[in-house]
C-alpha cells in the first residue's frame, strides 16, 4: 500500500554517479512501504499526497556532522572565535566547561529536549539522515530525541578533552568503546601532531570511517584518506567562523569523499552548501571549481557514500529510500536556474514539505500533527534548560 504521493513537483535527479551532473522534470514521486516505487506523471493512488505545485523536489540531505545539543546550547559562544583544540584555547576554556555545567545542572528531559530542536531545525530546512557527534553520556538523549522525531541517525562518541590532552589514541580508545559509528573530530593535524598518520597506524581508516573538520591535513594526509577510503566531513560555516580556509577542493582533488556536516554551528544544511559553494570559490579563485550542483552532492550522494548506503540514500531513483525536501519556490520567480537560485537565496522558511520512508515530518510550512505537541514542549523545555546553563555560565565561566 502506498504511503505519501508527492504530485506536480519539479525533481532534482543525478544523471550519473559524479559531481555536477543532475537534471530537472516534471513528475509525481509515489513511495510505498518507506521506499520509492515510481517516478512518473498522472500518478493516482489513495494515500497521503503532498501538493508540490510550484516546488522542486530534492534528496533529503544527511548532515555527516551535527551536534544537535552543542549548536544549540553554545549558539553565538563560537562565532568568530577560534576553537583552537590543540589546548588553552576558547574550546577548552568556554565550550568544554559549559557542555560540562550542562551535564551537572539540567536533567535527562531537558537535555533531550535541547536535542530534539536541534534536530527539528535541520529536518525542517531538509534534512532527513544525521551523524551525530556527541559526548558518549549524550548519545541516549539524541537517540531518544531521533527516534521520537522518526529521523535516522548515526551516533558517535566524541571527547575532545582528556587527561593527557585530545590525542589519536584517545579518540579511538573512546570511540570503539561506546561503538556506533566510526566518526571522530579530527581538527588536530598539524605539522607537530600528525593525527591523522596516527589514526591510520592505529587501523581506524578505512571504508565506514569518516574525520570530520580535519582542515589541517596536508596533502600526504590526504592522499592517505583517499587510498583508505576514508572520508571527510568538513563543516564550511565552521571554516568560515574560524576564519579558516575551507578546503573541500583539496581533498576532491586527492579523491577524497568529501561530505557536509554543520558541526557545532546551527544544523541548517542549505546554510552549510551555500556556504561551501562560495568559499570554495572564493579559495580557488575560480566561480566555475565547486558549483552549485556539487554541493548538493556532497550534501546527498557524499554522505550516503560515507555511510555504506549509496544504493538506499542520496538520491530521487526508483528503490532509493522516500527520504525528500520540497522547496517552494514562489519566492524566486521568475525561474530560470532553480537549483541555482535555491541554493544562493533559500533558507529553512522556504521548505514546504520534508518526509523520511514516506512519512511526512513537515507539511506546508509546519511540523506534522503528530510531532507538533512534542515539538512545542520540547522548544519550552529546552529555553528553560539554555538559559539556567547560561546564567550559571555568566557567574563562573564566561
Amino acid at each position: 500500500m502506498a504511503d505519501l504521493l508527492i504530485k506536480n513537483g519539479l525533481v532534482y535527479t543525478f544523471i550519473y554517479e559524479g559531481y555536477n551532473a543532475q537534471k530537472l522534470r516534471h513528475a509525481d514521486i509515489l513511495i510505498e512501504s518507506g521506499v520509492i516505487r515510481r517516478i512518473d506523471t498522472d500518478i493516482n493512488a489513495k494515500c497521503e499526497t503532498l501538493d508540490a505545485e510550484g516546488c522542486m523536489v530534492l534528496p533529503g540531505m544527511i548532515n555527516m556532522s551535527s551536534a544537535s545539543i552543542a549548536s544549540r546550547l553554545l549558539a553565538g559562544l563560537m562565532a568568530d572565535r577560534n576553537a583552537a583544540p590543540q589546548g588553552g584555547g576558547w574550546l577548552h576554556s568556554r565550550v568544554l566547561p559549559m557542555l560540562t555545567l550542562a551535564q551537572k545542572m539540567l536533567g535527562r528531559d531537558q537535555l533531550s529536549a535541547i536535542a530534539f530542536t536541534g534536530l527539528w531545525e535541520g529536518v525542517s530546512g531538509g534534512t532527513t539522515t544525521v551523524v551525530e557527534l556527541c559526548l558518549p553520556e549524550f548519545i541516549p538523549l539524541v537517540q531518544d530525541a531521533g527516534e521520537q522525531l522518526g529521523l535516522p541517525l548515526y551516533p558517535s562518541a566524541v571527547r575532545y578533552d582528556f587527561p593527557r590532552g585530545c590525542t589519536a589514541e584517545a579518540m579511538v580508545r573512546e570511540n570503539r568503546a561506546a561503538g556506533g559509528l566510526k566518526a571522530v573530530y579530527a581538527a588536530f593535524s598539524s605539522q607537530e601532531d600528525r593525527t591523522i598518520t596516527t589514526l591510520s597506524d592505529l587501523g581506524f581508516l578505512g571504508p565506514g570511517t569518516t574525520l570530520c573538520q580535519c582542515t589541517l591535513a596536508d596533502k600526504g594526509e590526504r592522499e592517505l584518506m583517499a587510498y583508505t577510503g576514508t572520508a571527510a566531513a568538513i563543516s564550511a560555516l565552521g571554516c568560515a567562523q574560524e576564519g579558516k580556509q575551507y578546503p573541500g577542493v583539496d581533498f576532491l582533488r586527492c579523491g577524497v569523499n568529501t561530505p557536509l556536516g554543520t558541526g557545532n554551528y546551527g544544523n541548517c544544511m542549505i546554510a552549510e552548501m551555500r556556504t561551501a559553494a562560495l568559499a570554495a570559490k572564493q579559495a580557488e579563485a575560480d566561480p566555475g571549481r565547486y558549483k552549485a550542483n556539487d554541493a548538493l552532492y556532497a550534501a546527498t550522494v557524499a554522505g550516503a557514500r560515507a555511510l555504506g548506503r549509496n544504493s538506499e540514500l542520496g538520491r530521487i531513483e526508483i528503490g532509493m529510500a522516500g527520504n525528500v525536501s520540497v522547496v517552494d519556490l514562489s519566492r524566486f520567480q521568475p525561474l530560470s536556474y532553480p537549483f541555482i537560485q535555491y541554493l544562493y537565496g533559500a533558507s529553512a522558511a522556504d521548505v514546504r514539505h520534508v518526509a523520511i520512508s514516506g512519512k511526512a515530518l513537515k507539511k506546508d510550512f509546519k511540523s506534522s500533527p503528530d510531532i507538533a505537541g512534542i515539538l512545542e514542549q520540547s522548544k519550552a523545555k529546552a529555553i528553560k534548560g539554555i538559559k539556567i546553563v547560561w546564567e550559571e555560565a555568566i557567574r563562573s565561566i564566561l
